[in-house]
């Protein structure tokens, strides 16, 4: 099963989850983390059932992390539910999911390779 530690993932990623973590907070914005790493094999699966688009996912490498926006007491799935999420992210220097290319994938974040 996918990690949801956020110790599984590399020293750098974890400092700017705190950070994305502490910002979201601040601004009233709620979420629960699904995933941080993940095996081949899952990795395998997500691509069999169109969950992800990738074997080179940064899950992989301990370099992204996933989350699921709650919103009234429940869980949101609406992209839209994600934008401010995103914005704080990329503020502070994550890629967001939610801009890539094709497959929007507003529920991750990763780390950015300059």
């Amino acid at each position: 099963m996918a990690s949801r530690r956020i110790e599984d993932m590399i020293p750098e990623m974890q400092e700017l989850y705190k950070l994305f973590e502490a910002t979201c907070h601040a601004a009233g914005l709620d979420f629960i983390v699904t995933c941080t790493t993940r095996t081949k094999e899952e990795q395998t699966e997500l691509v069999k059932k169109g969950f992800s688009k990738t074997m080179n996912s940064r899950h992989l490498t301990g370099e992204a992390f996933d989350i699921a926006v709650v919103k009234d007491g429940k869980l949101s799935w609406k992209n839209r539910d994600y934008e401010p999420y995103g914005d704080i992210g990329m503020s502070i220097g994550l890629v967001w999911g939610g801009n890539f290319k094709g497959f929007k994938d507003s529920v991750h974040f990763e780390y950015r390779h300059e």
